[in-house]
């Protein structure tokens, strides 16, 4: 069955994405997204980080931004436990 999103969330591969613009801190962000029955997003492609940014770019100024991988002692996780295995990040990062 297809998702359907709420009003103001756009939808990718069927999945629903809401871009919230006031600062938070990454545990800030995750509390918002399960309030919304939601979690931070787990970007597994280029196509997705694609979207994502596309998504960013139309919001224009945002004092931070969170997605859902983060590390659970010497691992890296996404908060929805897929695969860690797209990473599209600037070089000498994490």
């Amino acid at each position: 069955t297809a998702v359907q999103c709420p009003s103001e969330w756009s939808k990718y591969n069927n999945h629903c994405y809401k871009i919230m613009t006031d600062k938070a801190s990454w545990s800030t962000a995750s509390s918002r997204c399960k309030h919304h029955g939601a979690i931070l997003a787990s970007i597994t492609d280029q196509a997705e980080n694609n979207f994502i940014a596309n998504l960013l770019s139309k919001c224009g100024s945002i004092p931070s931004i969170w997605h859902g991988l983060h590390k659970e002692g010497r691992k890296w996780k996404w908060t929805d436990g897929s695969p860690v295995g797209y990473t599209n990040w600037a070089k000498g990062e994490p």
